[in-house]
């Protein structure tokens, strides 16, 4: 008899969970929504303000996966207008 290993749909290695990377993202989300822009268009306005950032990556913001930084931060507030503190918090005045 031929017997053959089974191959079983198993990661190689175990899957971790999901980490967020930064606190802005739902935010930035909520905000460009609420301002009928589509992604595209607030990679325009950042650029607007020396933030260079396509579509992806502001998804990738907006999903908690890509860390901002400072200057990407004081850009995504300008294009929202909205304050740092507010995309930080979710409050204004809190800091």
């Amino acid at each position: 008899m031929n017997f053959q290993k089974r191959k079983y749909d198993e990661p190689k290695r175990p899957l971790r969970p999901e980490r967020r990377v930064n606190l802005i993202g739902p935010r930035v989300r909520w905000m460009r929504e609420r301002l009928l822009l589509t992604q595209d268009d607030l990679a325009g306005k950042l650029a607007c303000y020396g933030v260079e950032l396509d579509y992806v990556k502001i998804g990738q913001v907006e999903n908690e996966r890509r860390r901002v930084t400072d200057w990407e931060l004081v850009g995504f507030a300008k294009a929202l207008g909205v304050s740092v503190e507010w995309l930080l918090s979710g409050q204004e005045g809190t800091w």
